[in-house]
């Protein structure tokens, strides 16, 4: 049969609130429940809950105060190559959303109308642009 866990201050666990994990700042016995108090991670909400053995029992721990960095180094790698790739593709989508902007804003086209303050495009086509003063 499996021992029940033990919830110690430091842990990080979840079951206390609905939607977000909690830091274990202490626990303490409380009559005939265990006083459970800590710190939700996102909003920094104070959590104290007087909790029974059957309560207590469904707290699942996330993280416990001394976790190791044991993992597998090649699925970190991995997992970290494709944070980046990610981030380079945000990125470049950026980067050609800012070049059209500043060609618009530089020459005051409207690529859509074709004509804007004066100016006209001939074969708007991306990379053959000409844009000349309309008469």
């Amino acid at each position: 049969m499996d021992e029940p866990q033990t919830i110690a201050a430091g842990d990080i666990v979840s079951g206390l609130e609905p939607s977000e994990l909690v830091e274990v700042r202490r626990v303490a016995p409380f009559g005939a429940k265990t006083l459970v108090e800590g710190i939700t991670l996102q909003t920094k909400h104070e959590i104290k809950r007087p909790l029974s053995t059957q309560e207590l029992a469904q707290i699942v721990k996330v993280r416990s105060q001394a976790h190791s960095f044991d993992g597998d180094p090649e699925v970190f790698l991995l997992g970290a190559e494709a944070a980046c790739l990610r981030f380079a593709s945000a990125l470049t989508v950026q980067n050609r959303v800012a070049r059209k902007l500043n060609f618009v804003l530089a020459h005051g086209i409207v690529w859509g109308g074709g004509l804007a303050r004066g100016l006209e495009i001939n074969n708007p086509s991306p990379g053959t642009n000409q844009v000349h003063y309309a008469d």
